[in-house]
């Protein structure tokens, strides 16, 4: 919509330094745009809290191209800062929100509501010797209303032909925002507590391979407690409770006003005894920054084997068969560190413990076939495992090696990393391809599609640093002026 531009204010007692949000031009005969950079103007010039972003002027050039003069803000976005910081201490994600709960209140005292909240329109700056203080921004598709619900802002989102356009951000929208009804307070309150359960739990709650598939979720489905998800540290249950309070579908289950959400957020602060992560960033695994992601629960185990095949374990020979008795557990030492275990692999290790494993289906047929997949069998064995006393720090010899699984394509890569793209895990996707460029280095696609992983976790200078390699390994590429565009 606009481009910003550092500036510095000439005159008596101005020279300090300030931003210029400037329309584009191009955008200037878009009445709708114009109108919601106006919006963005008035709404935020009406806010004097500290926690909101400050207009200082908003005013036009010769031409009738409008712009806004705004305090210069330098820090980091909570989205960035959740990429780079995660997992926070409960105590700094209770200070954090707490802030952004006092700016909105005056924002809703004041007849506006945000209906963007989400990480990246909150900045966290250093102010006061703190590095956390809040800056709430972008109040472009703010709405002024009645107290009683109704709308006062004359400017209303549509097209030409006068079809009502949904505006906002899928994953923080409220089930009312997302059917296209009446807003009031309660529906910024409602991505505020979207905004928290990410915080604690390190993901949204809702996430669809299509916006619209995000909303129809916001509308029909009640998200899983935090609690339940694989959170860094432990979640009080009286926060867990106020989260969930926070995204009831209905917004007569949610606090009333901001103020009640900040004083209960408060609460809980002063009466959580463990405020620190039960794990540290450090611990996070090698390899560039991800973005925070709901850990997901592993794909089942899948077990190949060909006409005849034995899988070897500690020296024993067991033959696959269908059983549904429970096996004695079996003790073998851990895989290696960096074993991929997936449907290439050509041999299984099998590392039993409490309950025992069940094997699932009658030796398979030639070409292999995964077993669990239930097929009807004439004649049923059992198979009785014994369990091996087994050394715990030799290595354990093997009738014959097992063979080595081979490499994944980079085609296979890079569609393993859209499946993860389109679940969420876009940290994921830029970590398992960066890790490819060793075995790839000169695959134009593999840096294309590192540079679309980047734009997507908006890690702009790692996206042009590989678009660049792109451009350099496929100059004649079809969508060359597509890349350098963004580039530019």
């Amino acid at each position: 919509m606009a481009e910003v531009y550092e500036a510095r204010q000439v005159g008596v007692g101005r020279g300090g330094p300030v931003a210029i949000k400037v329309l584009h031009r191009r955008l200037l005969g878009d009445g709708e745009v114009a109108a919601r950079f106006r919006r963005e103007a008035r709404s935020a010039a009406m806010l004097t809290h500290p926690n909101s972003l400050m207009v200082l002027e908003a005013e036009q050039d010769a031409d009738g191209l409008p712009y806004l003069v705004m305090e210069l803000l330098r820090g980091r976005d909570l989205a960035r800062v959740l990429r780079e910081d995660f997992p926070l201490p409960l105590g700094r994600v209770i200070h954090i929100v707490s802030q952004v709960l006092d700016a909105i209140g005056e924002a809703h005292a004041r007849r506006i509501v945000h209906r963007d909240l989400k990480p990246s329109n909150i900045m966290l700056v250093e102010r006061n010797g703190s590095q956390d203080f809040v800056k709430v921004c972008d109040y472009g598709i703010a709405k002024l209303v009645e107290t009683d619900g109704h709308p006062l802002d004359p400017h209303t989102f549509g097209t030409a032909s006068g079809q009502t356009v949904l505006c906002g951000t899928p994953e923080y929208m409220s089930p009312e925002q997302a059917r296209g009804e009446t807003l009031d307070g309660r529906s910024d309150l409602y991505a505020i507590g979207i905004i928290l359960y990410q915080m604690v739990t390190g993901g949204v709650p809702f996430r669809a391979k299509s916006p619209l598939g995000v909303l129809t979720r916001h509308i029909t489905e009640s998200a899983r407690p935090p609690s339940q998800c694989a959170t860094p540290f432990s979640i009080p249950p009286a926060l867990d409770t106020l989260i969930m309070r926070a995204l009831g579908k209905d917004r007569e289950q949610r606090p009333a006003t901001a103020a009640e959400f900040r004083a209960a957020l408060r609460q809980i602060g002063s009466d959580a005894s463990d405020v620190t992560p039960l794990r540290t960033p450090a611990l996070r695994a090698e390899g560039p920054a991800a973005a925070p992601t709901i850990r997901r629960r592993p794909a089942p185990l899948r077990l190949v084997a060909g006409t005849g095949a034995l899988l070897l374990v500690g020296g024993a020979a067991l033959a696959v068969a269908h059983t549904r008795s429970a096996t004695a557990p079996v003790a073998a030492p851990a895989p290696k560190a960096g074993l991929d275990v997936g449907r290439r692999a050509a041999a299984v290790a099998l590392v039993a413990s409490a309950p025992p494993l069940q094997l699932g289906e009658a030796a398979a047929p030639a070409g292999g076939a995964p077993l669990g997949v239930r097929r009807p069998a004439r004649r049923r064995a059992r198979v009785e495992a014994t369990a091996v006393p087994l050394p715990t720090t030799a290595t354990l010899p093997l009738a014959k090696p097992l063979p080595v699984a081979p490499p994944a394509s980079v085609d296979e890569m890079i569609a393993a990393g859209e499946q993860l793209l389109a679940e969420g895990h876009v940290g994921e996707a830029c970590a398992r391809l960066e890790s490819a460029k060793a075995q790839y280095p000169v695959s134009p696609a593999l840096y294309r599609f590192l540079g679309k992983c980047y734009m997507r976790s908006r890690r702009a200078a790692d996206a042009k640093t590989n678009y660049r390699r792109y451009l350099e390994l496929k100059p004649e590429a079809s969508d060359a002026t597509f890349i350098k565009g963004i580039l530019d």
